[in-house]
């Protein structure tokens, strides 16, 4: 890897992130997903795209769940739908709750113990999601009642 980019990866990075994707070592998910994240969100921050408190949400919250898979469970397998997982979301970082799915289906594709039931569909569906969509999946998978909450009245 060019250690150029890599220098521009960590000056980019704010040092809370850093820690929270290298620590407690700097191994390869952390690596390559600092590396990634920067990659795809540097240029849209740089020219006003993309706001840079949401963009660090989504870094936090998937290294967050990273950092809580065991060494034995991360994986690199499908790195390819991890980048993908991570493209597709910035398209939908304007909302808390597809940043957290988003952030679960990074976090899930690299963990052995889910990568076989994450298939590169979910985050194609995710970045075709509106808030309020993603808000009724939610409370679909949670058993929740859907009714309370919705400001429009459909049930």
């Amino acid at each position: 890897m060019d250690p150029n980019f890599m220098e521009s990866v960590s000056n980019w990075l704010p040092q809370s992130t850093k820690e929270k994707l290298l620590n407690p070592s700097a191994e390869a998910i952390g690596l390559g997903m600092s590396a990634l994240f920067y990659k795809i969100f540097y240029k849209p921050i740089r020219y006003g795209i993309l706001q840079r408190q949401e963009v660090n949400d989504l870094i936090n919250r998937t290294s967050e769940k990273i950092s809580k898979i065991p060494k034995d469970k991360q994986t690199l397998e499908k790195r390819g739908l991890i980048a993908k997982s991570v493209e597709n979301s910035q398209y939908s970082l304007d909302s808390d709750q597809l940043r957290e799915m988003f952030a679960n289906i990074i976090a899930n594709t690299a963990n052995k113990d889910y990568v076989g039931g994450v298939y590169p569909v979910f985050p194609t569906i995710l970045s075709n999601m509106a808030p309020h969509d993603a808000y009724f999946i939610k409370r679909i998978t949670t058993g929740n009642k859907i009714r309370e909450k919705l400001h429009w009245k459909i049930l």
